[in-house]
């Protein structure tokens, strides 16, 4: 009775729900859908049930099942994601107990072609972290290789403002980003193993199964949250089954992480559990289970077995058997199962672990012994470990384990076969985790001690001392064997293999359990230096910091100088990271300089290289220079291509930010050779993200188009989401100079979302001062000062004086522009101040146009006049026109206030036009318009205002700032020569100008917009306006 399927009975309602949200899933809409209930209650049994039946009328349907261990689960990151994988790229092959479930489709070859493909493309950074196949491998260098002979367009167009290069590539820290350096995190992993899932899922239909979540690692649960927000659009459903009981008493005082990702995922689909426990009646089970077969079971049997059992499946299943094997029900062929004459329910054990003892005490002695080591491996279990503990033939425990003690005894199952290098490996699990439990129950502490050295010592033999699957299991099994040098050993590598999946709180854990077993310093040294590393890269300050003054109190003991200087320059990183550069500095050096005198070329060349990134944080540019050029000296001399390209960054930053452009050029197409030649491709990322930059402040816009959109295309097959959060700003920011605001407000909004994820807060500060930019541009100036005062914020917190200096110089702008002078006038003091402490020509720049504008403001002409020539000659030495073009401009207006010198602001005007800065020639035009009218020349003032009014009419003069202004100055020269046109322009002057008061939700700062700006009080009025207006100066 029952000897397939049997906790399937009683279950309708349940496969139901199952096959509903199938159904959804079929249409297009993703989904998570959790099976819950305590353990034997059927959990296994209704998700395969639900899976034959979904592939039965899905003949295309792919399924791949991954399983979590209770005994390395939560020290083997990702290990039911990489089972996951590894069967649908067909790595792991199925044993003849359960075929791999990907090759359950009709199309096993299809799947297994399109999934490689996939990963190749879109998860080269998930080949050997969670498939360890070589052929993989030459599919990712073979497409690597077509990416890096990818074509590059080139042709000529405007620049941007040079200050805003350091909204994303000029700081150190971003050279300090692991996605700019050729490393990954677990944020790039979670994103190209989502990518690789949803796309498998937009070609087929895909079932993806996670058993016993409740002993899953933490960074497996935070890769299921993050891929359950992203099904949306694919045919993607994934089921995870657990042990209510265990989630719901959390771990130790903590809440279950399961818990915490089912309570987000159920925020975003409603109600995603389907609990086996909740509602169940058991008396129904107890009555369908017994219906299976033939019988003539009355209802005092029922109930009294229903009583004995509650209705639990498991322990309803094990009774039942029990009264079979032991004549309590007996088989006529008549009637099917009858009740034994003089059946005394009170001689049956009472519990079930009564039942499991005494169908092992019926057992040989040697296959009692099997077991028991058996359970000490785990729930899940090797026979070839088994076999090698007991010193018996694997072949004889294997024909026991699926002969008598699987289809007789019903006490073990197979689940399939596996390999590590040559060798084959059986796997079995316990038909139930009582039946381990109860055997580990059994053992006393001497004996449980010996057992775990010898399955500790069988894995070393079967799997290799340093094979990553079974280092957290040797860790356990040696620690609970007493064994204290491989215990440490082994915790301290798994802890390894952890941090470099990016599995944070696994690695932590290892290496706090490797810590306490740590006998003397140099042990201790060398943990809590990996431990630095994984909370650094996870931006937990607090922690790095922590360790970092341990590690610092333990060599004050130590004699190595080497050891010394390794922690010196662990904290000048750290320094660097956190905002203290001129602590960062100091350490760098002397790390160095002790590397220096230890003859220790690799130790100084990373020595001079952190040195390097702190001082371009500290702006000593020159210091920084002399740094790089030492550390790629020295990585030439050792070999390390990885740090010459971080030289060669760090180098052509400091020529971009000291105005060698061609300079800085030339080590940035390094960065991007060395790179690509390695096949680094977060290196890739960051070399065409630089060489982005630099093209747009070199003026070649279309160069500068095609590098970032090759890096934010890259960044995002990749899952590199901080580079692509920082390319995509930057790439907003060039689309902004070229006018195309809609594209570029899209980027920058996108890119502001990913950075507050994942950026970190230069990113965000950067950003908030594009889109502050935008703004302005768009004449929405309460988002832009919004927008600025919160990148303030952030740079002020960070110690930022260098960003805190452009935040205010465009704050004054805002100020300026709306009519609150004295405002303006306060932030451009505190600009200039900042300006001259960094010693940066870009702040030199902006603060000195925005004072020139607003001396013409508060009607001083003359000093707009010395600002604006001063600012023009900065923007020829830069070779920025667009700089050039602004600082004409305000020459013109300066030399035309009052008619000071109409040849000289004729002349200022038409040079605006001879430069390649399309934004400013419709303002020069109306400024060519108004010398022409003053001077008395109507033709040509008509001539000029032909080109212009048709835009203004349109509102067609996108990326002109002070819009209000242009209008004004236009509705003068229509009034002045009596063109009539002036009706047309003035109304939608007006409209323009109140819709832009509008935005203003304060009474006052909207008056104070509308009638302390000349020029808008004046077109208000229809009157002849002021000469003030200006094109965006594209700053940050």
């Amino acid at each position: 009775m029952g000897t397939v399927r049997v906790n399937l009975v009683a279950r309708g309602p349940e496969l139901t729900r199952l096959d509903e949200t199938f159904q959804q899933v079929l249409g297009g809409d993703g989904r998570v859908l959790f099976v819950r209930g305590e353990s034997g209650a059927g959990k296994t049994s209704l998700v395969n049930e639900f899976a034959a039946r979904a592939r039965a009328g899905h003949e295309d349907l792919v399924v791949a099942v991954g399983r979590c261990d209770p005994q390395s689960g939560r020290g083997d990151a990702f290990l039911p994601f990489r089972e996951v994988l590894q069967s649908l790229t067909g790595d792991v092959p199925g044993g003849p107990g359960e075929p791999a479930p990907a090759e359950g489709t009709a199309q096993p070859h299809r799947v297994r072609a399109l999934s490689r493909e996939t990963v190749s493309a879109l998860g080269p950074s998930l080949v050997g972290l969670f498939i360890p196949g070589g052929a993989l491998l030459a599919n990712v260098g073979i497409l690597m290789a077509k990416k890096s002979a990818a074509s590059r367009h080139q042709a000529g167009l405007q620049a941007g403002h040079p200050a805003a290069f350091r909204d994303t590539a000029s700081h150190a820290r971003d050279m300090a980003d692991p996605e700019v350096n050729g490393a990954v995190d677990q944020d790039q992993i979670f994103e190209q193993y989502v990518r690789v899932l949803c796309r498998l899922g937009q070609d087929l239909p895909l079932l993806v199964v996670l058993e016993d979540l409740q002993w899953a690692d933490a960074a497996s649960l935070a890769l299921l949250g993050r891929l359950g927000r992203r099904l949306e659009g694919s045919k993607l459903l994934v089921v995870g089954t657990y042990r209510t009981s265990e989630v719901t008493l959390g771990q130790g005082p903590d809440r279950h992480p399961l818990d915490e990702v089912a309570a987000e995922l159920a925020r975003q689909f409603g109600d995603i559990t389907v609990d086996l426990d909740e509602g169940h009646d058991g008396r129904v089970f107890v009555d369908a289970f017994l219906d299976q077969e033939p019988n003539h079971l009355d209802e005092d049997f029922r109930a009294t077995l229903h009583s004995r059992t509650g209705g639990h499946p498991l322990f309803t299943v094990e009774l039942v058997h029990h009264l079979q094997d032991h004549g309590g029900i007996r088989w006529l062929d008549a009637q099917g199962w009858v009740p034994a004459p003089g059946l005394d329910w009170e001689k049956l054990p009472a519990r079930v672990e009564g039942v499991i003892g005494q169908r092992l005490a019926r057992l040989p002695e040697e296959l009692q012994r099997a077991l028991t080591v058996a359970a000490v491996e785990g729930e899940e279990f090797t026979a070839e470990v088994v076999a090698l503990a007991c010193r018996v033939e694997v072949r004889d425990l294997v024909r026991d384990l699926s002969g008598p003690l699987n289809r007789g005894h019903r006490l073990v199952s197979a689940v399939g076969i596996e390999r590590s290098g040559n060798r084959r490996l059986s796997r079995y699990r316990f038909s139930h985790v009582t039946v381990q439990h109860y055997l580990l129950q059994h053992l006393d502490p001497v004996e449980a001690g010996f057992l775990h050295e010898d399955v500790g010592a069988a894995l070393e033999e079967l799997y290799g001392a340093d094979n990553p699957e079974v280092l957290a299991a040797l860790a356990r099994h040696f620690h609970l064997a007493g064994v204290p040098d491989k215990a440490l050993r082994y915790a301290e590598l798994a802890g390894d293999r952890a941090a470099a999946a990016f599995a944070r709180e696994d690695a932590l854990r290892l290496y706090a359990q490797a810590l306490e077993w740590a006998p003397d310093d140099a042990d201790r040294v060398r943990l809590l230096t990996a431990r630095v590393g994984v909370n650094a890269v996870a931006a937990d300050d607090a922690a790095a910091d922590q360790d970092i003054t341990a590690l610092e109190e333990l060599v004050d003991r130590s004699t190595d100088p080497t050891t010394r200087a390794a922690v010196r320059l662990l904290r000048a990183e750290h320094d660097e990271r956190t905002g203290d550069y001129p602590g960062a500095v100091s350490h760098a050096e002397a790390a160095a300089d002790a590397y220096l005198v230890l003859s220790d070329t690799p130790g100084e060349a990373r020595a001079r290289v952190v040195l390097g990134d702190a001082l371009v944080s500290a702006q000593s540019y020159e210091a920084a220079g002399e740094a790089f050029d030492r550390g790629m000296t020295l990585a030439r001399l050792v070999g390390d291509r990885e740090l010459e390209a971080r030289s060669h960054a760090g180098l052509g930053l400091v020529a971009d930010l000291t105005g060698h452009r061609d300079e800085g050029r030339r080590h940035f197409e390094q960065e991007l050779a060395i790179n690509q030649q390695d096949g680094r491709t977060f290196g890739v990322v960051g070399g065409l993200m630089h060489l982005g930059v630099n093209s747009w402040r070199s003026n070649d816009l279309t160069d500068a188009t095609a590098r970032l959109e090759e890096a934010l295309a890259l960044a995002q097959q990749i899952g590199a989401r901080r580079a692509a959060g920082r390319t995509q700003a930057n790439l907003g920011l060039l689309l902004s100079t070229r006018l195309r605001l809609v594209e570029a407000r899209h980027h920058l909004e996108q890119a502001l979302v990913l950075n507050r994820e994942v950026g970190g807060p230069y990113a965000v500060s950067r950003t908030v001062g594009l889109l502050g930019g935008l703004h302005r541009t768009l004449g929405d100036y309460p988002a832009a000062e919004v927008a600025e005062k919160e990148g303030l914020e952030i740079d002020e917190a960070v110690g930022d004086r260098q960003d805190q200096a452009f935040r205010l110089a465009n704050l004054g702008e805002v100020a300026r522009a709306t009519g609150r002078f004295a405002h303006a006038r306060d932030y451009l003091d505190r600009a200039l101040a900042l300006g001259a402490e960094v010693g940066d020509r870009d702040v030199e720049v902006l603060v000195t146009m925005q004072f020139a504008a607003l001396r013409l403001a508060d009607g001083d002409a003359e000093g707009c006049d010395d600002l604006a020539g001063q600012a023009r000659d900065l923007g020829v030495e830069l070779g920025d026109p667009r700089v050039e073009a602004e600082a004409l401009l305000l020459l013109g207006h300066a030399q035309l206030e009052g008619e000071r010198d109409l040849s000289a602001a004729r002349e200022s005007y038409a040079a605006v036009l001879t430069l390649d800065v399309p934004v400013a020639h419709p303002v020069a035009r109306a400024g060519l318009a108004a010398v022409a009218a003053r001077a008395g020349d109507v033709p040509e003032a008509r001539l000029q205002l032909d080109e212009v009014v048709p835009q203004l009419l349109e509102r067609d003069l996108p990326g002109v700032l002070d819009l209000p202004e242009v209008y004004a100055r236009v509705v003068g020269v229509l009034r002045m020569i009596g063109d009539e046109r002036l009706a047309a322009v003035l109304d939608v002057g007006r409209t323009l100008l109140r819709e832009q008061a509008d935005r203003f939700t304060d009474a006052d700062r909207r008056r104070s917009f509308l009638e302390d700006v000349r020029a808008h009080r004046e077109l208000l009025e229809g009157a002849p306006a002021p000469v003030g207006e200006q094109v965006s100066p594209g700053t940050r």
